[in-house]
């Protein structure tokens, strides 16, 4: 992946890597960059090397298929994320985990990601 991304590691017996990409994570007023993966099995976002060093390990991001809520698409424009710069306005994907948990990922199609993340999580039901 390069000096400047992180690899996410060998996967888990039977997982399948489905989709990876440059992302961006929206964490309070900051974003962090970094990659998204989305296997059969879950969803996990690595922060680039410069965020983690900056950030230290809470910049990662994994969930469980098992323990995804929902996903959608934030619309962007929010008056509440305009603080994020640019990232506030654009379209992103929004996971919310059973336990609560709001994660929002600026992708280049958020749609596409939750079509993806849903079906995953049907084929595993």
């Amino acid at each position: 992946m390069g000096i400047y991304f992180r690899d996410f590691g060998a996967l888990a017996p039977g997982e399948v890597q489905l989709r990876l990409e440059t992302a961006k994570r929206l964490t309070g007023r900051t974003d962090v960059g970094g990659k998204l993966l989305v296997t059969n099995q879950g969803v996990r976002y690595r922060a680039d090397r410069v965020d983690r060093l900056l950030r230290g390990v809470s910049a990662d991001w994994a969930c469980d298929l098992t323990d995804i809520a929902s996903v959608s698409v934030d619309p962007g424009g929010s008056r509440r994320l305009r603080g994020n710069g640019p990232a506030g306005l654009r379209r992103k994907l929004v996971i919310l985990s059973q336990a609560g948990e709001e994660v929002r990922i600026v992708v280049a199609d958020p749609d596409a990601v939750v079509s993806l993340i849903d079906s995953a999580m049907a084929s595993g039901r």
